[in-house]
């Protein structure tokens, strides 16, 4: 245990506002030094009286950071307020205003690192700069925007766009040099907004580090469920809290926090690595049970080529279990076929029908049948699960890197609908869609939206 607090650091947000004792340059009146004044939610920042900002006589470019961009061109005088995360802006007299909005749905920044874990270990530390806040609100999807992708090179390459949007880490995770352990951290050390560090020795235990404490994991196979364990802890009390933000977001369940002491106004804008602190710090499995099961888990491959597939899922906060199956028995196996086979719509056009049957026979005559050979994966804590890895699974829906990259190789025409893998409408997580159910015979089983 490392002993003390941490002093609490100006964050980028502080600086530009004219708050906290930053290095960042000022002029006496607080006046950000750079034309373009950036105000938002990323930083999750208190914004106090003394936040306000007045502007001087010149042209300015004003950018709100939130659910959505929202850019606000003017000249002339202004003052500028963040009371309570509501963005203010007011003129002394009328004048001309440019308002524009952007999507935060933009197609990411690329990070480029080595095929190695050290490299793997740099673009994971990357993906946090999709965060729009570090306050508990963080646990809201509209404030979790898509992680910069990753590609592989033979130097390392952080576009200077992603280094500024990357909050300064408070949690650190240091980890065997090996994806065994790197992918199955990839949606904690996300979430937490972690540096993850590659130990010099393979066998050194991975462990999760703040100012003021040292969590050590168990090793694998046991590791992975620790990391589960400790990403739902800390999203689920983050629902929890985040109540006593200005969104006013919270969930019924919010009386649970009182049961484990823990004070909400006081950690919904502390820094995540206190907050971690706090929630490490108190037994939570008294009421885990009276919480929402995980929403979704993932099965990936601890190979790089899946690494990057990584940043596509990130957004959705799910598990991300290394994949492990058993062969289905002959009569697991019929049965599941026969269940199949019961529940096809009866309805179905004809001649789909003809032409499947027709491409069927025309196989089995040129000999080029393909041989299917379903596994039933085992599977960890979730509602949904999900499968990037090789073979063909049963009881999940199985995706491709291929297939997550494709909404970024298309050009937008519309606003982009993203699935977030929960139907609740509680107030922990948000639907638009459910994902395609898959059958044992591989194909989508039809599915509502």
């Amino acid at each position: 245990m490392v002993g003390g607090r941490p002093r609490t650091r100006p964050t980028a947000c502080d600086r530009r506002l004219g708050r906290g004792g930053g290095d960042g340059a000022q002029t006496p009146a607080g006046t950000p030094p750079s034309p373009t004044t950036r105000l938002g939610d990323r930083t999750g920042a208190d914004a106090p009286a003394e936040g306000t900002v007045r502007l001087p006589d010149a042209p300015h470019l004003l950018r709100v950071e939130g659910a959505a961009v929202v850019i606000v061109r003017f000249d002339g005088t202004a003052t500028l307020t963040d009371a309570g995360g509501a963005p203010t802006i007011s003129f002394p007299e009328r004048r001309r205003v440019t308002v524009a909005v952007a999507d935060r749905a933009d197609r990411p920044e690329t990070v480029t690192v080595p095929r190695t874990p050290e490299g793997v270990a740099t673009a994971l530390s990357a993906m946090p700069a999709g965060h729009l806040t570090a306050t508990a609100d963080r646990s809201l999807p509209e404030m979790r925007a898509q992680p910069p992708r990753v590609e592989f090179g033979e130097e390392v390459s952080v576009p200077d766009s992603v280094v500024a949007r990357r909050p300064d880490p408070s949690v650190v995770l240091e980890l065997p040099p090996s994806l065994d352990y790197l992918v199955p951290a990839a949606s904690l050390a996300h979430y937490l907004g972690a540096e993850v560090r590659v130990a010099d020795d393979e066998d050194a235990s991975p462990t999760l580090r703040t100012a003021s404490l040292e969590h050590e994991f168990d090793s694998n196979p046991g590791y992975q469920t620790g990391v589960a364990c400790l990403l739902r802890r800390t999203f689920l009390l983050d629902c929890l809290v985040r109540g006593a933000g200005p969104n006013c977001r919270g969930v019924a369940e919010t009386a649970l926090l009182d049961e484990v002491d823990l004070d909400a106004e006081s950690l919904y804008r502390a820094d995540p690595g206190d907050r971690l602190d706090a929630y490490l710090d108190v037994p939570f499995e008294e009421i885990s049970g009276r919480l929402p099961d995980w929403h979704l888990s993932m099965y990936v491959s601890a190979t790089y080529d899946q690494v990057r597939s990584l940043p596509h899922l990130l957004q959705n906060v799910p598990n991300v279990f290394l994949p492990e199956a058993k062969p289905l028995g002959t009569d697991e196996r019929l049965s599941r076929s026969l269940d199949d086979f019961y529940r096809a719509d009866a309805a179905a056009d004809d001649s789909a029908d003809d032409h499947a049957r027709e491409a069927e026979a025309s196989r089995a005559e040129t000999g080029d049948v393909p041989e299917v050979t379903p596994v039933k994966p085992v599977l960890g804590a979730g509602r949904v699960h999900g499968w990037l890895a090789d073979g063909v699974p049963i009881d999940v829906f199985k995706s491709t890197h291929r297939a997550s990259n494709t909404g970024l190789a298309t050009p937008r025409t519309r606003s982009r609908c993203r699935w977030s893998p929960s139907s609740t409408t509680s107030g922990w997580w948000t639907s638009t869609t459910t994902p395609p159910r898959y059958t044992s015979r591989g194909r989508p089983a039809s599915t509502s939206t």
